[in-house]
């Protein structure tokens, strides 16, 4: 009786992660429209969340009462298997591209969707009856249906492990000093794949306790990356430079005059201050001055020695400081939002490492009054 207890308690917990992650999913996409990250983030996270949903539902012997949930998984384990190949590439390197070539990621989910639609398309009585997926009267159907059962982590797994040895292969060719720095993405993704390989393992000797621990604990992998992904000076940052880094260490600037460009970036930040826009990243900022995101990476990492994150924070303090001393009375987190900063946590923690000392006793010095 206990562990009947205890086991519903863990779906109800995955049940309230998953709904979590839809809402959050549905939220990021009205906070930066037309972000291809938080597009692609959303499907994942949407995807992904009524994914788990279904299964606790199924797990819970709900199927009695709405048969067409049986199965539902497959399709949505297909398209989420790519949807997150995407996403999590678009999180940490800034240089990917979504293009034509990506449709065919999904064209499994599609054949998956086809295959299954006369199975979905019955009554739920016909549903209840029929039993297992794969219980029809072709061989060959018969064959197809029980491959597409059994393939549903397998291509979670495989999406997965391309996607670490893309960045992997990257990082590795680039030969980058900073490959230390992708440490987090190693670890995550080595967390991730340990719970393709145990969750995998729960569905085929049909553990029903570890198959319910695995998907509580995707939930929460699942909610760790959302707040790395929101975070202020998150970890995935120096992932994005440990690539960036790489990247130009295996391309050139040829054809390009790197003073101009460098003279350019100074009159955006002197003149037209875009330093305050807080979404301000590699990819808007090559845009306004005719360079990809790696190109623009690579000129300031070699021709001024640093990153573009410490490049655009150092505009940032500035106006900070400027805004400190000229307006007293300004309450800090209105300054930090007026510089560029996010959140005060972040503009107090860059503060200090720029300044020395935090925004408030930098006000009270009696050399800046």
């Amino acid at each position: 009786m206990m562990p009947h207890i205890a086991l519903m308690c863990v779906d109800i917990l995955s049940a309230a992660n998953a709904y979590v992650l839809i809402l959050l999913g549905i939220g990021r996409l009205f906070v930066r429209r037309g972000n291809p990250v938080e597009i692609w983030g959303a499907i994942a996270f949407i995807t992904g969340g009524t994914d788990v949903i279904v299964d606790v539902l199924q797990r819970m012997d709900l199927a009695p009462l709405m048969p067409h949930i049986l199965y539902l998984t497959h399709p949505l384990e297909y398209t989420l298997a790519p949807s997150l190949y995407i996403f999590f590439n678009l999180l940490v390197d800034r240089d990917y591209r979504i293009s034509r070539k990506h449709i065919l990621l999904f064209l499994p989910a599609v054949a998956v969707t086809a295959v299954m639609l006369p199975y979905f398309l019955q009554s739920g009585a016909q549903i209840l009856i029929q039993g297992s997926l794969w219980n029809v009267a072709s061989p060959l159907m018969s064959g197809i249906l029980y491959l597409i059962d059994r393939g549903t982590t397998i291509v979670l797994l495989g999406a997965l492990s391309a996607f670490s040895i893309r960045i992997g292969i990257i990082l590795a060719r680039g030969h980058s000093p900073r490959l230390h720095e992708a440490r987090s993405l190693w670890i995550y993704s080595a967390l991730v794949l340990t719970w393709s390989v145990v969750y995998t393992a729960s569905l085929i000797t049909q553990a029903h306790i570890l198959e319910s621990f695995s998907v509580l604990a995707i939930g929460y992998l699942a909610l760790a990356l959302r707040l790395l992904h929101s975070a202020d000076h998150h970890p995935l940052e120096a992932i994005r430079e440990a690539i960036s880094d790489s990247r130009y260490r295996m391309s050139k600037l040829e054809n390009i005059n790197v003073e101009k460009k460098i003279d350019l970036l100074r009159n955006l930040m002197e003149q037209n201050r875009i330093y305050l826009d807080e979404e301000l990243d590699l990819t808007k900022t090559g845009k306004l001055i005719g360079l990809s995101p790696h190109q623009l990476s690579e000129i300031l990492n070699k021709e001024l020695g640093m990153s573009f994150r410490t490049y655009i924070n150092g505009y940032r303090i500035e106006e900070a400081k400027r805004l400190l001393t000229g307006e007293p009375d300004r309450n800090l987190l209105d300054v930090a939002f007026a510089s560029g900063f996010r959140s005060r946590s972040a503009f107090n923690a860059c503060f200090v490492k720029h300044v020395g000392v935090n925004p408030g006793e930098f006000r009270k010095s009696p050399k800046n009054r």
